[in-house]
């Protein structure tokens, strides 16, 4: 969660430019720049979003965009992504997963995903490994280890990942499911 993962009395600006500032050792000013380049890069310009800004006054998918460019600054070779998709709806998700393909095609780093929705696994990675308590139950080419499901908690995972919770048919009588006479609703005088 993004609101946790961020300090809220720092703003978006110092936060970002403080890993770069620690790490490569830059000037306030440097880093400064250095962060407002990266906060471009992921979807965040200036005239909208200036350092200024504190994560509360940020969406959820802003503040998600944060986190990405901090971890983003530095341009790490591998970067984790551990459910970066989690409380965002489905055009933040789309839109959050895009900037990750971007930036790991741009910057050619790796991506280690962590999720539990098999939809952006597929979307995403090459290969996939399936993991239940620690445990390594399954792991492969992702097309193939998700169509083949040799292991029944893979099957297990694919099962729950498409169900569709059944619902009761719609009654096929047209006779109606209430009927109410002689109501009245009264408002006493005070």
């Amino acid at each position: 969660e993004p609101m946790t993962a961020l300090n809220p009395v720092k703003t978006i600006g110092e936060q970002v430019a403080e890993g770069i500032r620690w790490h490569t050792g830059a000037n306030r000013t440097d880093a400064e720049a250095r962060a407002r380049a990266i906060l471009d890069r992921v979807g965040l310009p200036e005239k909208q979003f200036p350092l200024t800004r504190f994560p509360h006054e940020l969406s959820g998918g802003q503040r998600q965009r944060v986190v990405i460019a901090i971890a983003c600054a530095l341009k790490p070779k591998l970067l984790i992504a551990d459910e970066p998709t989690t409380a965002l709806d489905v055009v933040l998700q789309a839109q959050i997963l895009e900037l990750l393909r971007d930036l790991v095609q741009e910057d050619r780093m790796g991506l280690l995903l962590i999720s539990h929705d098999l939809a952006v696994v597929t979307d995403m990675a090459d290969r996939v490994t399936i993991m239940r308590h620690g445990e390594v139950m399954e792991t492969g080419e992702t097309a193939r280890t998700l169509s083949e499901q040799k292991h029944p908690y893979t099957r297990q995972l694919a099962e729950a990942s498409v169900h569709v919770p059944e619902r009761r048919a719609q009654p096929t009588e047209s006779e109606p499911l209430l009927e109410v006479r002689d109501v009245v609703k009264d408002y006493p005088v005070r």
